[in-house]
This record gives C-alpha cells, sequence and structure tokens, in this order.
C-alpha cells in the first residue's frame, strides 16, 4: 500500500484555541488512524 504524504498550512493550530484548529486537529487524527497518510502540519508559533 502507498502511503501518501499531506501538508496542511493551518493559520493557527493546537494549543491555541478555535473552531479552526480543533477541526484541523480532528481532521488529522481521522486520517492518521489508517496509517495510509503520513501528515505535516506548518503553523506559525503564535503566542
Amino acid at each position: 500500500m502507498m502511503t501518501i504524504n499531506l501538508i496542511i498550512f493551518p493559520g493557527y493550530y493546537i494549543p491555541h484555541i478555535g473552531g479552526l484548529e480543533t477541526h484541523v486537529d480532528e481532521f488529522v487524527k481521522h486520517l492518521s488512524q489508517d496509517g495510509e497518510f503520513n501528515i505535516y502540519i506548518f503553523a506559525p508559533n503564535i503566542p
């Protein structure tokens, strides 16, 4: 089986709190369950 590399560029990500951050986190958890995806998240490091 071929592994797919997926890069996600959200404006913010966990631990920042918000709807987009939560949605992206759940999306990544869902996709990574099967092991078909290598997921890389690039988000700014803003406190």
